[in-house]
């Protein structure tokens, strides 16, 4: 499994962005259980929850947040402030959460793969390596109030 870097990075070599490792934040990370992006849109949240118990955990969302803003920061695409809403109406645990961010992860992956990136290594779209079936959302990591970046892991298969 390899680290998806996210974020704006302004190094002068691009060799540094390939091991570079992920960028940790202080703020706590919200646990969704390293489900693919795939099968959280297309498989039954139960069944997802018996595979990943960590679905199953009650929410640990401030309470009283109506919304959340899930922001697409993107190498390549960050002249393009990405965002999508998500709203928490009926989210009692981290799967419904889990189940959420990746509609609105779908949708914002989407957008990206009809904007030409300025570097074409970590480009969307048809022919990509980050793809739905390859993403992992790892967790939920909140930047200020109500905006979250999601934790995604690109997920390698053995051959």
């Amino acid at each position: 499994m390899a680290p998806i870097p996210y974020g704006s990075l302004n190094f002068s070599s691009k060799e540094m962005i390939r091991y570079t490792p992920r960028i940790q934040l202080d703020t706590p990370v919200i646990p969704l259980g390293g489900v693919t992006l795939h099968d959280l849109l297309n498989r039954p949240l139960q069944q997802l929850t018996r595979r990943y118990p960590a679905l199953a955990t009650p929410s640990l969302l401030p309470s009283g947040l109506p919304e959340i803003m899930l922001k697409f920061a993107w190498l390549g695409y960050e002249q393009c402030n990405f965002s999508e809403y998500i709203s928490l109406a009926g989210v009692k645990d981290h799967g419904h959460l889990a189940v959420n961010v990746a509609v609105a992860l779908h949708a914002l992956m989407q957008q990206a793969s009809r904007v030409k990136p300025h570097t074409k290594t970590y480009a969307m779209g048809p022919g990509s390596l980050y793809t739905e079936q390859n993403l992992a959302l790892l967790g939920l990591r909140q930047i200020h109030a109500n905006v979250f970046v999601a934790e995604l892991e690109l997920q390698r298969r053995m051959s």
